[in-house]
């Protein structure tokens, strides 16, 4: 039996590098979301699993990236006064190692937050 192919070992191997590419790029959004639903169900030790030792969470208006310890006791802190606080994806795109998320963030503030009493609103 013998095959051919249409395509040179060149366009091959771009679109076998493509093919990996797009691979790691759904790997990470999936980690992506796989730390969303943590956080929803504020499960930390799954957090601690999924973010390395030097991760940095980069927050507008914030110039230092904050910290995996920052960032769970901020957790804390919101749900304390949000208690239903949930997180729903609209969007997501990955690029290379990077994902950039649009989350749509909803909860009730139940508790005082930051200086600001609690109003029952969502």
């Amino acid at each position: 039996m013998a095959g051919t192919s249409c395509q040179d070992k060149q366009t091959t191997a771009e679109l076998n590098e493509l093919k990996s590419r797009e691979k790691l790029e759904e790997q990470n959004k999936e980690i992506v979301r796989e730390v969303i639903s943590a956080i929803d169900d504020n499960n930390f030790d799954k957090l601690d699993e999924l973010f390395s030792n030097d991760f940095g969470l980069k927050v507008p208006g914030l110039e230092i990236p904050m910290k995996k310890d920052d960032v769970f006791q901020a957790i804390k802190t919101h749900y304390a006064s949000f208690p239903d606080w949930t997180h729903n994806i609209e969007d997501m795109i990955a690029e290379g190692d990077k994902v950039v998320v649009k989350i749509m963030q909803i909860g009730t503030h139940k508790e005082q937050y930051k200086g600001i009493s609690a109003t029952g609103k969502k």
